[in-house]
């Protein structure tokens, strides 16, 4: 951090914040840079520290109606990125329009700690909200329409609908968002060291009393 009478760079550095946090007991921000030119739009996701260090993300061109529609994203403040639960993976969403394909939204997965990640779904133009439910196992979209949907937060498709998906999964009895072991299986999890079942064999076993 900064002395008194300092300004912290991360504040100076040109781009569109989607999402502040903590990594390594430093602030972190997820930022967005969109650059309008003639012939498109050039879009940049980046993660920035507080000492101005920058980790390019993504980098891809749109079509100039998509430009101006994740302007209008942004302009709506919706939420194209969140934290799941305990805070070790971070969702966005990256604009894709290719050239013989429709255009739409790729939610990816990224562990913060290891840097690994891996894509979870192809989702429309009209999502306007990314969040979590409290098991940090379930990444919920929300649309222009209010409707929602679910994804495996390990990139294991779509599940089904629940009569409340506001919070359908608690976390379990026994576990604890700062519970290192279960960091540790996340993590493991997260790089590809384990799979779904021995994941999810484990993770029972700590939420036992």
């Amino acid at each position: 951090m900064t002395s008194a009478g300092q300004t912290d760079p991360l504040w100076e550095i040109p781009g569109n914040c989607w999402q502040l946090f903590a990594l390594r007991g430093r602030p972190h921000a997820l930022l967005a840079r969109v650059s309008h030119f003639s012939f498109g739009t050039n879009a940049k996701l980046l993660l920035v520290d507080s000492e101005g260090d920058e980790n390019l993300l993504y980098d891809g061109t749109l079509a100039p109606g998509y430009g101006r529609a994740l302007d209008a994203l942004e302009g709506m403040e919706a939420r194209l990125s969140t934290l799941v639960p305990p805070g070790d993976i971070l969702v966005y969403a990256e604009p894709h329009d290719p050239p013989a394909d429709e255009a739409y939204l790729r939610l990816v997965a990224r562990h913060l700690e290891s840097g690994h990640s891996w894509p979870l779904a192809r989702v429309p133009w009209t999502l306007r909200r990314l969040g979590a439910d409290a098991s940090g196992e379930i990444v919920i979209t929300t649309d222009n329409k209010g409707q929602q949907r679910r994804f495996d937060i390990w990139g294991d498709g779509e599940l089904p609908k629940v009569a409340d998906q506001s919070d359908s999964v608690v976390l379990e009895k026994g576990l604890s968002a700062n519970d290192a072991r279960w960091l540790q299986l996340r993590s493991w999890r997260a790089r590809g060291l384990i799979d779904a079942e021995v994941y999810r064999r484990y993770r029972q076993r700590m939420a036992q009393p």
